[in-house]
C-alpha cells in the first residue's frame, strides 16, 4: 500500500489535499448567508437565538440578548414572554418590561402591528412596520422574522433602504426599493391619465413586471386591478375568504386601513413568476380614495 502512494505523483497529491481542506472549512463553517441577503441573514440571526436557547437555556439566552457584544449592525435578537413582554432589547432596554399590546406596538404611521406579531407560531412570521433603527437614530420600515418556541417569541429584522428620488429606476437587487417605485410609477400614472386609464393599464400583461404587479382596490374597497388573478377582481377588500393566506393570516383589515402614508404588509400569496405560495412583502398605500399596492417574493 505504501509504496501504491509513494507511486502518486506530488502534484496528485497537493491537489487532492487542498481540496480536501476546502471541503473540511465548508463543513466547519457557519453557514452565514450574505448580509447582501437580508430575508437569509435575518432568519439565519434567529435560528442562532433559538440554538442558543436549546443549548443554554431561558435564562442564559435572555442575559445574552441583552449585552451590546449580541449586536450585530442593523441586527439584533429580541425576545418577548408568554405575555408578549419584551424581556431582552440590548439596543434600548429601557423597552424591557413592555408589551406588545401596547403603545410599543403601534408604530409612527398608526399601525398596530404588535397583535400580529404576537400570532407568530414556530413556524415563524414576517411582520413590516416603522421602527427605531438603532444604527441611524431615525424611525425606519423593519422587516421582523419571528419565531414562537416553548412560548417565548425570537426575532430579529433589517430596515429599508429609503427610496431616494432619482430619475432612473433603482435596481431590482433592492426589491424594498423597486417595491415603491413601482408603486409611485402607479400613483403618478392615476395623476397623469386619471383613474379609469389606470385601472385598464394595470388590468393589462403589459403592466407585469416579472413578479411585480400592480393590484388596486377603488375608493369602495373593490379590487379593480389584478392581472394575474382576474378571478380576484370584484372582491372585497376585507373579504375573508380572499383576504386569508394558506398559514390562515387574515390581512384584509390591514389593508383597509392602510392610510396615504403608505405601509408595508407582509403574507403568503402565489408569485406569478414561480407559480408558487411564497412570501410576499407588499407596499401598499392610499390614493383619492383608491388604494395601489404591489410587493416582492423571499
Amino acid at each position: 500500500m505504501i509504496d501504491r502512494l509513494r507511486k502518486i505523483p506530488l502534484v496528485r497529491v497537493a491537489v487532492f489535499a487542498a481540496a480536501l481542506i476546502a471541503l473540511l472549512a465548508a463543513a466547519c463553517g457557519d453557514g452565514a448567508p450574505s448580509k447582501d441577503e437580508p430575508d437569509a441573514y435575518t432568519k439565519h440571526v434567529v435560528q442562532e437565538a433559538l440554538d442558543r436557547y436549546e443549548d443554554d437555556g431561558r435564562q442564559a439566552v435572555i442575559d445574552y440578548y441583552n449585552t451590546a457584544e449580541s449586536i450585530d449592525g442593523q441586527w439584533y435578537v429580541f425576545i418577548l414572554d408568554e405575555d408578549a413582554v419584551i424581556i431582552s432589547h440590548a439596543p434600548t432596554p429601557a423597552d424591557i418590561g413592555r408589551s406588545l399590546y401596547d403603545d410599543l406596538g403601534v408604530d409612527v404611521t398608526g399601525y398596530a402591528f404588535g397583535p400580529h406579531m404576537a400570532a407568530a407560531t414556530e413556524s415563524g412570521r414576517w411582520i413590516s412596520y416603522v421602527y427605531l433603527n438603532p444604527q441611524s437614530g431615525a424611525e425606519e420600515t423593519k422587516h421582523s422574522w419571528v419565531v414562537r418556541r416553548d412560548g417565548l417569541y425570537f426575532g430579529s429584522g433589517w430596515y429599508e433602504v429609503t427610496p431616494g428620488a432619482a430619475e432612473t429606476p433603482p435596481s431590482r437587487a433592492q426589491p424594498d426599493v423597486y417595491t415603491r417605485y413601482f408603486v409611485q410609477q402607479a400613483l403618478d400614472r392615476l395623476e397623469a391619465e386619471g383613474a379609469q386609464a389606470t385601472i385598464d393599464y394595470y388590468n393589462s400583461p403589459e403592466s407585469i413586471d416579472g413578479p411585480w404587479y400592480v393590484f388596486i382596490f377603488d375608493a369602495d374597497g373593490i379590487m379593480v386591478t389584478h392581472p394575474t388573478r382576474p378571478e380576484r377582481i370584484g372582491t372585497h377588500i376585507q373579504d375573508r375568504e380572499w383576504r386569508t393566506d394558506v398559514t390562515g393570516y387574515y390581512y384584509g383589515d390591514v389593508l383597509a386601513n392602510t392610510s396615504e402614508t403608505g405601509r408595508w404588509l407582509t403574507y403568503v400569496f402565489n408569485n406569478p413568476a414561480t407559480g408558487e405560495e411564497q412570501t410576499k412583502h407588499s407596499w401598499v398605500i392610499r390614493r383619492n380614495g383608491m388604494l395601489f399596492g404591489s410587493g416582492w417574493y423571499e
